[in-house]
């Protein structure tokens, strides 16, 4: 069983736009109080249904908002808490470690965000950076066309590949995660 902060899965389905589902058993022991586990299969009105398995269970809205539930019914409603998402300066240089490196002092490089014509200038088969979810940069690769719109010129797709099996797609919405190697 993997455990999660509420705080954590409010922040993940608020930026994939899904409503999670997560349980919390009758006897567990030595764990905080806002852990829970994390049902991924399961769907909102069937995971309401089936309450004799759980005592405490959460569902998590798209906006945020978490509906907390006993065995009696509804017990609380969390509000999602204000997120300020920061535009990053494309000047701004920063310092990040080199993501996959174990050494005990891992190599640290200056990087800068891209901008909006450097990421339209992509072709495939072009190596970019990125800036991963722990926080180091890693290098990907971009393995399809670039995509634009003519209706909205302020959106766009970039698939990429990273590693042998994991591929992901870059929105309008991850562009402040693009990076330019500096040294």
């Amino acid at each position: 069983m993997n455990w999660y902060k509420l705080v954590e899965l409010q922040k993940i389905a608020v930026a994939r736009q899904m409503i999670i589902c997560v349980w919390r058993p009758t006897d567990v022991q030595g764990i905080e109080e806002d852990m829970y586990v994390w049902d991924k299969c399961a769907k909102k009105e069937e995971f309401l249904e089936n309450k004799s398995k759980h005592s405490t269970q959460a569902v998590i809205e798209k906006d945020g908002t978490i509906h907390v539930f006993n065995q009696n019914g509804i017990d609380s409603i969390i509000l999602p808490q204000p997120v300020e998402k920061t535009k990053s300066n494309p000047q701004e240089t920063f310092e990040l470690v080199t993501g996959g490196d174990r050494r005990k002092n891992p190599e640290k490089a200056m990087y800068r965000s891209m901008t909006f014509d450097e990421v339209k200038t992509l072709h495939i088969g072009s190596h970019i950076w990125f800036k991963a979810n722990d926080g180091t940069a890693r290098q990907i690769k971009v393995n399809g066309q670039i995509r634009l719109w003519k209706r909205d010129p302020e959106r766009i797709e970039i698939p990429c590949k990273y590693g042998l099996y994991e591929c992901f797609t870059f929105t309008k919405h991850d562009l402040d995660r693009l990076l330019i190697r500096l040294n």
